[in-house]
C-alpha cells in the first residue's frame, strides 16, 4: 500500500481486518483531496466573496498555530536551566 508506505512484508503481515480498514481510510482521504481539488478548480470562475469563503474555511481546517507570549520572562526558571 503505497499510500501508507508499507513494504511488501509489512503488508503481508497485516491482519485482514486492519488491511480493509486502512483501505477504507485511504479511499476517504483520497475523496477529501478530490473534493478540495474540485473546489480549487471551481474557484477559477468564482467571485471574490466565494474565494474569501474558501480561504477562511481552509484556515479553520488548518487550525491555529501555537504561539508563545514572549512578554513574560521567567528569571527563576532561566537561572535553574543555566545551573544544569
Amino acid at each position: 500500500m503505497r499510500f501508507y508506505r508499507f513494504s511488501w512484508d509489512e503488508l503481508c503481515n497485516t491482519p485482514i481486518r486492519v488491511f480493509w480498514l486502512l483501505h477504507k481510510n485511504m479511499e476517504r482521504a483520497r475523496a477529501g483531496d478530490s473534493l478540495r481539488l474540485f473546489e480549487v478548480i471551481r474557484l477559477q470562475s468564482a467571485d471574490k466573496e466565494a474565494c474569501e469563503d474558501f480561504l477562511e474555511k481552509q484556515r479553520i481546517l488548518i487550525g491555529s498555530i501555537v504561539t508563545e507570549n514572549f512578554d513574560y520572562r521567567d528569571e527563576k526558571g532561566i537561572k535553574m536551566l543555566k545551573g544544569l
